[in-house]
């Protein structure tokens, strides 16, 4: 867009009138309608489009398990002893120094760190950290011929694990969003969902990364005139993708990340203490009457 159209794009509406830069980054829900009504732009309603119930899932696994890991990463650091403080460090200047990092980083880094403390015998409560996290990303990620009733209520049980271990290490420590939406939604909802459907039903990494394949493409590519933008990122996404002969980048990392766990070795083994039984058995089964054989 040349400087005139877009001073003529800007000056369709009202809300340039408030002044100052990047004003259409703040404007609230309110404001946003006036200014799509300025401009006689379709203001319908959820029910008008037919969504009035829709349902949005209480869990998303790429971005939870990311912030969570990210979480639990930098709050161990202020708690380490000094060797493993140094080890963590190493795996995150291997592993999470890109200037992109994706939740398939995150999930490396975790793993690599369980094998780490538990091959040089460090902070045990550490090493049980990474590994329910681990195994809670091991979980959510298994395919959907996997969610088996065994492999749910395995889900319920280091999902409550892992929530505990969290609470003992980070309460008194960490600042709130610790405990935030990511933990809320990993260890509450997540193994409520995958009842319902398959958690990897739900991961979108190889669908979102085409929002920053389009952007370098439009970066390095385009005019920014608005007509011909859409076009160009259509064509080039397909010529790169046909280039690649089918090449998925996110088989490549679930590969990685598969011969990584068996480095790790299938070792989860739930160890609960007696007063807290009774309160993950209430979970699991909604508070309703349980036997034990």
């Amino acid at each position: 867009m040349t400087l005139q159209e877009r001073q003529h794009f800007v000056l369709e509406g009202t809300a340039w009138k408030k002044g100052g830069m990047n004003i259409y980054d703040k404007l609230k829900k309110a404001e946003l309608t006036e200014e799509l009504q300025v401009r006689q732009i379709n203001t319908r309603d959820l029910n008008t489009l037919q969504l009035g119930r829709y349902e949005v899932c209480p869990v998303e696994p790429l971005h939870d398990l990311k912030g969570h890991f990210a979480n639990i990463l930098e709050e161990s650091e202020k708690l380490l002893s000094e060797n493993a403080l140094a080890e963590l460090k190493k795996v995150k200047i291997a592993i999470l120094s890109k200037s992109t990092l994706r939740c398939s980083d995150y999930r490396k880094a975790i793993i690599l760190l369980y094998i780490k403390f538990r091959d040089n015998k460090f902070d045990k409560e550490y090493e049980e950290l990474f590994r329910t996290a681990a195994e809670l990303s091991h979980l959510l990620y298994s395919q959907d011929e996997k969610r088996v009733p065994k492999s749910i209520l395995a889900l319920h049980n280091i999902s409550f694990l892992h929530g505990m271990i969290c609470v003992q290490l980070f309460r008194d420590t960490a600042p709130p969003r610790m405990f935030g939406c990511y933990f809320h939604a990993l260890i509450s909802h997540s193994p409520l969902f995958c009842r319902l459907a398959s958690m990897s039903a739900l991961n979108t990494e190889d669908e979102e990364r085409i929002f920053g394949q389009a952007k370098s493409i439009t970066k390095s590519t385009s005019n920014y005139h608005v007509e011909q933008v859409i076009d160009n990122i259509i064509t080039r996404v397909q010529v790169e993708n046909a280039l690649l002969h089918g090449t998925n980048n996110v088989d490549k990392e679930e590969n990685s990340i598969r011969k990584l766990s068996k480095v790790a070795g299938n070792s989860f083994k739930l160890t609960l203490k007696e007063s807290v039984i009774f309160s993950c058995l209430e979970k699991v089964f909604g508070g309703g009457i349980f036997l034990l054989v």
